[in-house]
């Protein structure tokens, strides 16, 4: 009951990520999805990224935002933040929750860090 009442008051979820390079420079990623990632789906995000933190971005649909310089330590993996807030902002990214959700669930366990983005 409470998720409905959730999803009706608002639209779309804002999600935060974050890219660290091997200085552990951060690097804060935030987008805004389509539609409500609920906690049930969260979970399952969860259950997807590689290590119980990392995932990589543009494998599921979201954009990349590291430090503008590139060195030999650059990694493809990013740091699942979760859902930061509901809210009714426009969407930043083409993507929607149940989406984001699938493409998570398609890379699990599939990981490609041998690609650079």
């Amino acid at each position: 009951m409470m998720s409905t009442v959730v999803e009706a008051l608002y639209r779309n979820t804002i999600i935060d990520y974050m890219y660290r390079d091997v200085h552990n420079y951060p690097v804060i990623n935030q987008c805004v999805i389509s539609g409500v990632l609920t906690a049930e789906m969260e979970n399952a995000v969860w259950e997807c990224v590689c290590d119980n933190i990392y995932f990589i971005p543009s494998q599921v649909g979201l954009p990349e935002s590291r430090l503008d310089f590139v060195d030999s330590g650059t990694s493809p993996w990013f740091e699942w933040g979760g859902v930061f807030a509901l809210t009714n902002e426009a969407p930043t990214v083409d993507i929607a929750a149940e989406k984001l959700v699938q493409n998570f669930q398609a890379r699990k366990g599939k990981w490609d860090d041998t690609q650079q983005t």
